[in-house]
């Protein structure tokens, strides 16, 4: 899913529990739960190759990636002005901002390609996980109107449970 789907169902999640937490905690896991749904997403396979390549090769797909991020924190900032019940905004900000982390874990190592150590172990174990968490795509990405149309209905419910 884009980022900024991952970012309202993670602060959507996050500010459900009363300890935050948890709630912080299970908006990471909300993640891996998203990507088990069929969605259309755009490529990243650019910034694999960030080390031998440069960051002005990687440059189109961080100005996406920057605006997807934007997008999903102007939504949750909208939608935590037009809550109806006072939102806690520190607890929607870092739901949001692990329900992302683990596309941040994953964009870590491709920064970190070629190191040893124990954060390395941790972010290719963390890599295996994410990339056998997704839905297949064996037989590619679901046609682009159901691919946006899960994104859509995650985006809308993940704001109906934040404003409402």
């Amino acid at each position: 899913m884009i980022l900024a789907s991952h970012i309202l169902v993670g602060a959507a999640v996050a500010t459900s529990f009363v300890n935050p937490i948890s709630g912080v905690f299970f908006a990471f896991l909300s993640h891996f739960v998203l990507d088990r749904i069929p969605h259309w997403e755009y490529s990243v396979d650019p910034l694999k190759q960030i080390k031998t390549r440069g960051v002005r090769y990687c440059l189109p797909i961080l100005r996406r990636v920057f605006l997807d991020f934007a997008l999903g924190y102007a939504l949750l900032t909208l939608a935590i002005a037009l809550a109806t019940q006072r939102i806690a905004w520190d607890t929607a900000l870092f739901g949001g901002f692990s329900g992302i982390l683990p596309d941040g874990m994953t964009f870590l190592l491709f920064l970190w390609r070629g190191k040893k150590g124990v954060i390395s172990t941790v972010l290719k174990l963390h890599y295996i996980l994410h990339v056998n968490m997704h839905f297949s795509k064996e037989k590619g990405l679901p046609p682009l109107h159901v691919g946006l149309s899960t994104q859509g209905i995650a985006i809308l419910l993940a704001l109906y449970f934040l404003i409402f």
